[in-house]
């Protein structure tokens, strides 16, 4: 891990702190799992339900440019070099849509959750006790993280589907998949992997689907949410809920602006971003 942060950080590419703890969380999490799981995979005997300690979910948001595809380039090169991992075997790339998964060279969410396309589709196969699920299983078998790009085009229905497939098909035998594994009680979210959500919930939404970010009460038209859905919007509405062992655990914020240093600029889309664009900027851009 020390030659792997002094070749980082001597990079034409150094990461800033912001970026840097980011890493580090998922270093700290990793060398937690390997200990744990050493122990676990012990004497039988020695097993306790209070072994495996609570995967990571967390979110890493930014504005455009403040590096946030830097921080999965990382990603992707610490699981390679360090942990000596392969993609698709102990971590995966996700992101709703097929061109943004060609971007973080992963998959869409559709793809490697094996969910139908259609709400409909997902939880009749969810439903059906002979569907073959040996492609979700296999995608599985070894799995630990999934990190899935372009936060606010993810529609809440597909996460929620997605966290079903994986608590009850794919991931059910996983040690971490339980909070009481010996007994098998107590489900954590995504079948206990580790989940790392990434982008910008100020981008575009999912087409004609509810994005996570949404009133968390009701859907817009009034009619209540299943409890699939009120699952994953109290993961992340009620994430400070000390009630609430399944929600987002820790917001990793870029603020470091990297794509531009034009500080003009920088301050314009600030106020775009933000609907208070000054009367200054207002008429400057307009040729007032």
């Amino acid at each position: 891990i020390a030659a792997w942060w002094r070749k980082v950080n001597n990079s034409e590419k150094k990461p800033n702190p912001q970026q840097t703890a980011v890493i580090e969380a998922v270093s700290v999490r990793c060398q937690a799992e390997q200990a744990e799981l050493n122990r676990w995979n012990g004497p039988v005997k020695n097993r306790r339900a209070d072994m495996l300690s609570e995967p990571l979910r967390v979110c890493v948001l930014g504005d455009p440019g403040a590096g946030k595809s830097h921080c999965i380039h990382l990603l992707r090169s610490f699981f390679q070099e360090v942990m000596e991992w392969e993609h698709q075997t102990q971590f995966q790339f996700l992101a709703p849509q097929n061109s943004m998964a060609e971007l973080v060279g992963g998959a869409t969410v559709h793809t490697w959750g094996v969910i139908p396309i259609g709400g409909a589709a997902a939880s009749s196969k969810h439903k059906n006790k002979d569907v073959d699920w040996d492609q979700l299983f296999e995608n599985c078998i070894s799995m630990r993280w999934l990190i899935i790009d372009e936060l606010s085009c993810l529609a809440l229905g597909l996460l929620s589907m997605l966290d079903s497939f994986l608590r009850d098909k794919g991931c059910a035998r996983h040690p971490y998949a339980h909070r009481n594994p010996i007994q098998r009680r107590n489900p954590r979210p995504f079948g206990g992997l580790n989940v790392i959500f990434c982008g910008d919930l100020w981008q575009l939404p999912p087409v004609k689907e509810i994005p996570i970010y949404a009133f968390p009460l009701h859907k817009a038209d009034g009619e209540p949410y299943t409890a699939a859905e009120q699952a994953i919007l109290a993961m992340f509405w009620r994430c400070k809920d000390s009630k609430d062992n399944n929600g987002i655990q820790k917001l990793f914020e870029l603020t470091q602006a990297h794509r531009s240093k034009d500080a003009w600029q920088l301050a314009m889309l600030s106020q775009d971003r933000n609907g208070a664009e000054s009367w200054e900027v207002y008429c400057f851009i307009h040729g007032l």
